[in-house]
This record gives structure tokens, C-alpha cells and sequence, in this order.
């Protein structure tokens, strides 16, 4: 068997962070395996992007429907790429993002452009597979608050080849 050098691997989990994060909100990848999906995605960050590692609880309210989701953050994704992706009550996911800095390199003609992971930088994504009129979040780090807010998304309809659906995204950034 022949195993992918980790420089290879690395830039393979690179461009799917890209691919991932530049996707329209609302809707999934081309192989419509599972349809046009729909929902809202919102993106919780801090002005640094610095997550310190503990114990993280989220508790979402859904139009009244209570979901809690619960995580250990140890400063380190659990996969090569970056990523750490957790378990929550459905119709909630959660996923660690790296922060993704790139920068354009002219080295002659056409120009590129370089993509790097962001040491120590991460961002939370939760989508929730459903178009919920009013969603409120409260986050605790170690027991202790670290921010509220209430949502009320703005859905728009999103087409592609696999249908159509509503999604909205949005980002909230701790104080």
C-alpha cells in the first residue's frame, strides 16, 4: 500500500476546508446523495480566534425545542486536517474549523495563491439541519458563561443541482 506524504495529505484536507467553507450556506456538495441541504449555519468565533481548550457546552433553543451539545476541546484537532467534528443532538452538528489565511504569491505569471492552517486558530460551525424562526445560544466554557444571543434567520431559497432549499448563515463573534 502506498501512503500519501503528510505535506500531501495536509494540502488534500486544505482544499476541503476551502471547498467546505466556500460553499454557498444551504446547500451540499455536487453528488446529491443527500439532496439540496437546507438549515441554518452559524459560525462562532472570538476577535483573536483563539479557542482555549476545556470543557464546552452549548445549549440551543429551537423555536422553544432544546437541544444541548457538550464537547471536551483540548487544543487540538482530532484529525490531520484540522478539523474536530462532534456529536450533538440532532438536528444539530457541530465542527472546529482551523482558521485558513491565504495570501497571493506572484512568482511570474499567472499569480497564485497560498493557503495555510492558522496555528492555534480555530472557529465553531454549527449547522442545524432545519429553518427554525427563532434560535437562541448559550455557550460555557468550564461551567462559565461565555456568551448569549438570539438568532432570527433571514432564509433564501438556494438552487443547485440537486433541488432547492433555504438556508441562511451567520457569525457571532465573542466578546
Amino acid at each position: 500500500m502506498v501512503r500519501p506524504t503528510t505535506w500531501v495529505r495536509n494540502v488534500a484536507a486544505l482544499f476541503a476546508a476551502l471547498s467546505a467553507i466556500a460553499a454557498a450556506p444551504g446547500c451540499s456538495d455536487n453528488d446529491c446523495q443527500d439532496g439540496c441541504e437546507g438549515g441554518f449555519r452559524l459560525t462562532i468565533k472570538t476577535k483573536d480566534n483563539a479557542l482555549p481548550a476545556g470543557e464546552y457546552t452549548l445549549d440551543i433553543s429551537l423555536d422553544g425545542e432544546e437541544v444541548h451539545c457538550a464537547y471536551s476541546w483540548t487544543g487540538e484537532p482530532k484529525d490531520s486536517g484540522g478539523f474536530s467534528y462532534f456529536d450533538c443532538s440532532w438536528p444539530v452538528e457541530l465542527t472546529l474549523y482551523p482558521v485558513i489565511e491565504c495570501t497571493e504569491a506572484k512568482a511570474g505569471d499567472p499569480a497564485s495563491e497560498r493557503c495555510e492552517q492558522v496555528p492555534g486558530q480555530f472557529k465553531q460551525v454549527v449547522h442545524i439541519g432545519r429553518t427554525p424562526a427563532r434560535i437562541d445560544v448559550t455557550e460555557r466554557r468550564d461551567g462559565v458563561l461565555v456568551g448569549e444571543r438570539s438568532f432570527s434567520p433571514r432564509y433564501t431559497t438556494h438552487e443547485d443541482e440537486c433541488g432547492s432549499c433555504d438556508g441562511d448563515a451567520q457569525e457571532w463573534t465573542l466578546e
